[in-house]
Protein backbone atom coordinates (compact mmCIF):
# COMPACT_ATOMS: atom_id res chain seq x y z
CA UNK A 1 0.00 0.00 0.00
CA UNK A 2 1.06 3.42 -0.95
CA UNK A 3 0.88 6.60 1.36
CA UNK A 4 0.26 10.16 0.22
CA UNK A 5 1.05 13.28 1.04
CA UNK A 6 -1.28 15.61 0.13
CA UNK A 7 -1.42 19.20 -0.93
CA UNK A 8 -2.58 21.14 -4.05
CA UNK A 9 -1.14 18.21 -5.87
CA UNK A 10 0.80 14.72 -4.42
CA UNK A 11 4.08 15.98 -2.61
CA UNK A 12 5.04 12.81 -1.37
CA UNK A 13 4.95 9.28 -1.69
CA UNK A 14 6.08 5.87 0.46
CA UNK A 15 4.94 2.69 -0.23
CA UNK A 16 3.69 0.37 -3.04
CA UNK A 17 1.34 0.65 -5.49
CA UNK A 18 0.57 -1.99 -8.59
CA UNK A 19 4.27 -3.06 -9.36
CA UNK A 20 6.17 -0.05 -8.11
CA UNK A 21 7.87 0.80 -5.01
CA UNK A 22 8.86 4.39 -3.76
CA UNK A 23 10.99 4.96 -1.08
CA UNK A 24 12.61 8.32 0.60
CA UNK A 25 16.16 8.33 1.32
CA UNK A 26 18.84 10.61 2.82
CA UNK A 27 19.56 12.01 -0.50
CA UNK A 28 15.97 11.62 -1.94
CA UNK A 29 13.33 9.74 -3.88
CA UNK A 30 13.75 6.65 -5.36
CA UNK A 31 11.48 3.89 -7.05
CA UNK A 32 12.06 0.66 -8.01
CA UNK A 33 10.07 -2.80 -9.13
CA UNK A 34 8.18 -4.04 -6.04
CA UNK A 35 9.74 -6.94 -4.88
CA UNK A 36 7.75 -10.45 -3.59
CA UNK A 37 7.62 -10.46 0.12
CA UNK A 38 10.50 -11.87 2.11
CA UNK A 39 9.27 -14.62 4.23
CA UNK A 40 10.22 -16.10 7.81
CA UNK A 41 11.19 -19.32 8.89
CA UNK A 42 8.92 -20.31 11.30
CA UNK A 43 11.72 -20.70 13.94
CA UNK A 44 12.68 -16.87 13.04
CA UNK A 45 9.31 -15.62 13.51
CA UNK A 46 8.90 -17.10 17.00
CA UNK A 47 12.26 -16.48 17.97
CA UNK A 48 11.48 -12.88 16.93
CA UNK A 49 7.80 -13.13 18.96
CA UNK A 50 9.63 -14.14 22.04
CA UNK A 51 12.48 -11.21 22.15
CA UNK A 52 9.58 -9.21 21.89
CA UNK A 53 7.51 -10.26 24.53
CA UNK A 54 10.35 -10.32 26.79
CA UNK A 55 11.35 -6.45 26.02
CA UNK A 56 7.38 -5.80 26.94
CA UNK A 57 8.07 -7.63 30.16
CA UNK A 58 10.84 -5.27 30.94
CA UNK A 59 8.92 -2.34 30.48
CA UNK A 60 5.96 -3.51 32.76
CA UNK A 61 8.86 -4.08 35.77
CA UNK A 62 9.82 -0.90 35.12
CA UNK A 63 9.09 1.25 38.21
CA UNK A 64 6.91 4.94 37.24
CA UNK A 65 10.05 6.68 37.63
CA UNK A 66 11.56 5.17 35.56
CA UNK A 67 9.48 5.03 32.80
CA UNK A 68 8.82 8.72 33.70
CA UNK A 69 12.61 9.49 33.11
CA UNK A 70 11.89 7.40 29.53
CA UNK A 71 9.51 9.47 28.73
CA UNK A 72 11.48 12.99 29.93
CA UNK A 73 14.13 10.96 26.71
CA UNK A 74 11.81 10.47 24.17
CA UNK A 75 11.10 14.17 23.28
CA UNK A 76 14.92 14.59 22.73
CA UNK A 77 15.44 11.73 20.05
CA UNK A 78 13.52 12.62 16.63
CA UNK A 79 12.48 9.88 14.23
CA UNK A 80 11.41 10.53 10.65
CA UNK A 81 7.60 9.15 9.73
CA UNK A 82 6.46 7.37 5.99
CA UNK A 83 7.52 10.96 4.69
CA UNK A 84 10.61 12.01 6.43
CA UNK A 85 9.47 14.45 8.76
CA UNK A 86 10.10 14.47 12.59
CA UNK A 87 8.23 12.63 15.12
CA UNK A 88 8.42 12.01 18.26
CA UNK A 89 7.93 8.81 20.42
CA UNK A 90 6.32 8.17 23.82
CA UNK A 91 8.75 6.96 26.48
CA UNK A 92 7.26 3.40 25.71
CA UNK A 93 7.39 3.68 22.42
CA UNK A 94 10.99 4.55 22.62
CA UNK A 95 12.01 1.96 24.67
CA UNK A 96 10.67 -1.08 22.86
CA UNK A 97 11.97 0.76 19.71
CA UNK A 98 15.70 1.05 20.73
CA UNK A 99 15.70 -2.33 22.72
CA UNK A 100 14.14 -4.00 19.94
CA UNK A 101 16.78 -2.90 17.32
CA UNK A 102 19.54 -3.75 20.14
CA UNK A 103 17.91 -8.03 19.72
CA UNK A 104 20.62 -8.89 16.46
CA UNK A 105 23.35 -7.41 19.33
CA UNK A 106 21.79 -9.95 22.11
CA UNK A 107 22.03 -6.74 24.55
CA UNK A 108 19.62 -4.15 26.01
CA UNK A 109 19.35 -0.53 27.44
CA UNK A 110 16.94 -0.48 30.35
CA UNK A 111 18.55 2.95 31.63
CA UNK A 112 17.62 6.11 29.31
CA UNK A 113 20.42 8.21 30.87
CA UNK A 114 22.97 6.27 29.11
CA UNK A 115 21.19 7.15 26.00
CA UNK A 116 23.68 8.06 22.77
CA UNK A 117 21.90 9.14 19.27
CA UNK A 118 25.25 10.66 18.33
CA UNK A 119 25.55 7.67 15.46
CA UNK A 120 25.36 9.80 11.70
CA UNK A 121 22.48 9.16 10.23
CA UNK A 122 24.36 8.82 6.67
CA UNK A 123 27.41 6.65 8.81
CA UNK A 124 27.88 4.26 5.76
CA UNK A 125 28.96 6.69 2.95
CA UNK A 126 29.93 3.96 0.84
CA UNK A 127 29.74 -0.02 0.30
CA UNK A 128 30.78 -2.82 -1.92
CA UNK A 129 30.58 -6.40 -2.45
CA UNK A 130 32.87 -9.33 -3.83
CA UNK A 131 31.61 -12.53 -3.74
CA UNK A 132 33.87 -14.95 -5.45
CA UNK A 133 35.47 -18.65 -4.44
CA UNK A 134 35.18 -19.09 -0.91
CA UNK A 135 35.00 -15.49 0.19
CA UNK A 136 32.25 -13.14 0.37
CA UNK A 137 34.06 -9.41 1.09
CA UNK A 138 32.66 -6.59 2.27
CA UNK A 139 33.97 -2.82 2.16
CA UNK A 140 32.37 -0.17 4.38
CA UNK A 141 33.54 3.36 4.15
CA UNK A 142 32.29 4.99 7.77
CA UNK A 143 32.54 8.00 9.32
CA UNK A 144 32.23 6.58 12.80
CA UNK A 145 34.52 4.65 14.70
CA UNK A 146 32.79 2.25 16.54
CA UNK A 147 29.32 0.53 16.24
CA UNK A 148 27.63 -2.84 14.97
CA UNK A 149 27.67 -3.37 11.26
CA UNK A 150 24.46 -5.48 10.36
CA UNK A 151 23.94 -6.81 7.33
CA UNK A 152 21.14 -8.68 5.57
CA UNK A 153 21.51 -11.03 2.71
CA UNK A 154 18.64 -12.05 -0.64
CA UNK A 155 18.59 -13.85 -2.71
CA UNK A 156 16.81 -12.53 -5.84
CA UNK A 157 14.52 -14.38 -7.23
CA UNK A 158 14.26 -15.62 -11.16
CA UNK A 159 10.97 -15.41 -12.41
CA UNK A 160 7.93 -15.74 -10.48
CA UNK A 161 7.75 -19.18 -10.20
CA UNK A 162 10.25 -19.11 -8.12
CA UNK A 163 9.47 -18.93 -3.75
CA UNK A 164 11.33 -15.73 -2.41
CA UNK A 165 14.59 -16.74 -0.81
CA UNK A 166 14.33 -15.46 3.24
CA UNK A 167 16.91 -13.27 4.15
CA UNK A 168 19.49 -13.71 6.67
CA UNK A 169 21.53 -11.23 9.02
CA UNK A 170 25.17 -11.33 9.97
CA UNK A 171 27.21 -8.88 12.40
CA UNK A 172 30.44 -7.33 12.68
CA UNK A 173 32.03 -4.56 14.95
CA UNK A 174 33.30 -1.35 13.13
CA UNK A 175 36.98 -0.52 14.68
CA UNK A 176 37.74 2.67 12.72
CA UNK A 177 36.44 5.79 10.80
CA UNK A 178 37.39 4.77 7.22
CA UNK A 179 37.26 1.29 5.16
CA UNK A 180 36.01 -1.50 6.97
CA UNK A 181 36.07 -5.15 5.60
CA UNK A 182 34.52 -8.00 6.90
CA UNK A 183 34.39 -11.55 5.55
CA UNK A 184 30.81 -13.20 5.74
CA UNK A 185 31.69 -16.08 3.30
CA UNK A 186 30.57 -18.34 5.90
CA UNK A 187 27.06 -17.13 6.95
CA UNK A 188 26.54 -16.90 3.48
CA UNK A 189 27.16 -20.74 2.48
CA UNK A 190 25.34 -21.79 5.61
CA UNK A 191 22.30 -20.08 4.37
CA UNK A 192 23.33 -20.46 0.60
CA UNK A 193 25.34 -23.47 -0.23
CA UNK A 194 25.06 -23.86 -3.66
CA UNK A 195 25.52 -20.41 -5.05
CA UNK A 196 26.64 -20.37 -8.62
CA UNK A 197 28.47 -18.05 -11.30
CA UNK A 198 25.99 -15.25 -12.42
CA UNK A 199 23.44 -15.36 -9.58
CA UNK A 200 22.61 -12.30 -7.53
CA UNK A 201 22.75 -11.24 -4.07
CA UNK A 202 21.25 -8.50 -2.66
CA UNK A 203 22.72 -6.40 0.66
CA UNK A 204 21.15 -3.67 3.14
CA UNK A 205 23.13 -2.66 6.00
CA UNK A 206 22.91 -0.38 8.62
CA UNK A 207 25.29 0.51 11.68
CA UNK A 208 24.13 0.02 15.18
CA UNK A 209 25.30 2.01 18.36
CA UNK A 210 25.01 0.31 22.00
CA UNK A 211 21.99 2.55 22.93
CA UNK A 212 19.94 0.62 19.85
CA UNK A 213 20.13 4.19 17.14
CA UNK A 214 20.46 3.02 13.97
CA UNK A 215 22.04 4.98 10.92
CA UNK A 216 20.32 4.88 7.47
CA UNK A 217 20.69 1.78 5.39
CA UNK A 218 22.81 1.04 2.95
CA UNK A 219 22.15 -1.02 -0.07
CA UNK A 220 24.12 -2.91 -2.76
CA UNK A 221 23.98 -5.93 -5.29
CA UNK A 222 26.47 -8.39 -5.99
CA UNK A 223 27.30 -10.98 -9.16
CA UNK A 224 28.52 -14.23 -7.93
CA UNK A 225 31.91 -15.44 -9.51
CA UNK A 226 33.43 -18.14 -8.45
CA UNK A 227 36.68 -18.14 -10.84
Amino acid sequence: MARFLLGSIVTDIQGSIGGTTFRRTPTGHIAYNKQARQLRSSSSAYSRKIQLGKIFQAWSNLTQNERNAWAEKAVLFPFPDKFGKSKFLTGRQLFIKLNSQLTVKGSSVLDPSLLDSTLNFSAINSMSIDIGANTCDIDFDTNVSSGTIVVSFYKLRKGSKVKPHAHFRASGNISATGTNTYDFWTQLNQRYPNLKPGEIIGVNAYLLNDSGFKSAVASALAVVEMN
